[in-house]
Parts: C-alpha cells; structure tokens; sequence
C-alpha cells in the first residue's frame, strides 16, 4: 500500500514534517497561494523535494496539510468535555473562527477549493483523515448528550456529518466569505443554536434490549 493512501502526510521524522509545514504557512503569507511552489517549501525548510513528496501526493495536499491537518485541532473530544451539547459546539466554534480566520487560511482557502474540486482522489482522502477525525469528535459529542439524557437518539439533528457541516459551514461563510468580524460570543451563540436544533425534534428512547 503506498504511504500516502494512509492519510495525510508520512510521519517519518517529525523535527522535518513540522519544518514543511511552517514553510508553507511562511510562503502563503509572503507570496500567495497561486505563486507558492514546492522548490520554494523545499528550499526554505531545508528539505529535499524528494521529502515533501514522501509525505504528500500533491501541492495541494501540502497545502492542505499545512492549513488544516494540525494535531491539535484533530481528536478534540480527547480534551474537550464542557457538560453539554452546547458547551462542546462552542468549544469546536471557537476552533473554527480561529482556523478560518487566521489571514493566511483566508487567503489560501479559495484556491484551495478549487484544486480540491479537480482532483476527486486527494478529495476523497482529506476527506477521510481530517473530516474523519472530525467526524469521531462529534459523534463522541452526541454520544455523551444521549447518556446525558438516557435516550437512544436526539432527534433528527443527531447527524455528525450535519452537525460538522453546519458548523464548519457556518463559520467559514461568516470569517471566509463575508469576511464579518465575529463577537466576542459567536462561539458560544452557535453552539447553543446548533444544539437546539439537534435536540428540537423528538427524541428516540433507549430499546429494552440495549438497557
């Protein structure tokens, strides 16, 4: 199997992986997403080309990496436990409003969605590894409202991919699009209107069998 259909990136040597991924940042900031190269990341992180395409299949996928594949936004439900629903969607909110809003995602991300479009197979795994791990922190995130609640499902909202999708949305048409200045309480004003809307329906008890 080749490396990279493993995820995103090859963790060979870390002191190498984090020096690609700050040139990168580096360079989207100094010349834009249209004029970064891979020669330029090579060369400023001291690299070999033959490096950067160990770990990544494409520019694109670097670029990627390098904007959204951090660690520590990955695996959040690991360290983000607030009691609710709510308090657990704000807490993503505010990862969000960060990542969108930080000036060089602002100006990469655009071009970004349009090399994502054509090409399906880098898609299909950015896909897989970062919306993946996503994915797991908010069903974790439903899972304890449903014990909380000692029901079965929460309603129709009770959907991760919804709820990734309306929060990630959500966020990035505000900071990404609109380019809106976000309050200080937009994180806390989405996670408690996301989680009204996954809780409004009627919920499904618990099945004698499962108790």
């Amino acid at each position: 199997m080749d490396a990279r259909s493993q995820g995103l990136g090859r963790p060979r040597e870390p002191d190498i992986d984090q020096r690609l991924l700050v040139a990168t940042r580096e360079l989207l900031a100094e010349v834009g997403y249209a004029r970064l190269t891979v020669d330029a990341v090579a060369g400023r992180a001291g690299a070999g080309k033959a490096a950067i395409y160990r770990r990544y299949a494409s520019r694109t996928e670097l670029i990627y990496a390098a904007l959204f594949a951090d660690p520590a936004l990955l695996h959040r439900a690991d360290v983000v436990d607030t009691g609710s629903l709510a308090g657990d969607l704000s807490a993503e909110a505010a990862d969000l409003l960060a990542l969108f809003g930080d000036p060089v995602a602002q100006a990469a991300v655009p071009g970004l969605l349009v090399d994502l479009a054509a090409d399906s197979a880098f898609a299909e795994r950015a896909r897989d590894v970062y919306v993946g791990a996503n994915l797991a922190d908010y069903a974790e995130y439903l899972r304890r409202e449903r014990a909380r609640r000692g029901v079965h499902r929460l309603g129709p909202g009770d959907d991760p991919r919804l709820l990734h999708a309306v929060l990630a949305g959500t966020v990035y048409a505000w900071v990404g699009m609109l380019r809106w200045e976000p309050q200080a309480d937009l994180a806390e004003r989405l996670g408690v209107l996301v989680a009204a809307g996954v809780t409004a329906g009627p919920a499904t008890p618990i099945p004698d069998e499962l108790r």
